[in-house]
């Protein structure tokens, strides 16, 4: 979670693609259908669209525009008028942005709840430039998400990943080196690994012949 929300599937060690390797793409679950804000992907709703850095930007700009007070927050502790900003004044106890956190927090409930209802996870892990803000967003999701989950699913833990802002690069750089491996192993062995369960193969992840 950062300037956008992006998401992977993670199985016995391994991430799940999907048919072109777009799986796990969270950030586009319907999460708002009265006057939905219109997401970057084109669509409306999307999760994206209200708890991404970007979109927390954007509504802490709306909100110094109904009140300027809010505004004054940020220039006495010379702040910038961004997510980050916004985290340090709602640490501070100013309502309004712990009032857009705690919204944020519910949209993350409903889009989190989705992807649990559909999947089923051991566990779900929050990372990114927000998710550094987990303190003030895990208490309102743990509140409002037995709100839209399937009975029985409640006790899935939901935690910030330990790896850290670089959680996404390090995860880049493990596929490229897969990727690698795959290939060397394609072009020596010919080798093609399937997986059942959703259809691809570690030799599929390799595009060059």
């Amino acid at each position: 979670m950062s300037t956008g929300i992006g998401g992977a599937i993670v199985q016995n060690g391994q991430v799940i693609r999907g048919n072109n390797n777009l799986a796990g793409e969270i950030g586009h679950v319907k999460v708002e259908y009265t006057k939905p804000k219109k997401c970057t992907c084109g669509e409306r709703g999307c999760l994206e669209a209200y708890a991404s850095g970007t979109a927390i930007s954007k509504t802490v700009k709306e909100r110094i525009k109904q009140n300027a007070v809010f505004g004054q927050e940020f220039e006495k502790y010379g702040l910038q008028t961004d997510a980050k900003g916004c985290a340090a004044l709602a640490e501070l106890g100013i309502e309004d942005a712990r009032s857009i956190y705690e919204r944020m927090g519910d949209y993350l409930a409903r889009g989190i709840a989705a992807a649990i209802n559909l999947l089923n996870p051991q566990v779900v892990i929050l990372g990114g430039g927000v998710a550094k803000s987990i303190d003030l967003l895990l208490p309102v999701i743990n509140m409002n998400i037995h709100n839209y989950f399937v009975e029985g699913l409640v006790e899935t833990p939901i935690m910030q990943t330990a790896l850290g802002y670089e959680a996404a690069l390090l995860g880049a750089t493990a596929l490229v080196l897969e990727n690698r491996q795959c290939r060397a192993e394609k072009a020596g062995k010919g080798i093609i690994m399937k997986n059942a369960w959703h259809g691809c193969s570690r030799a599929d992840i390799c595009h060059a012949p």
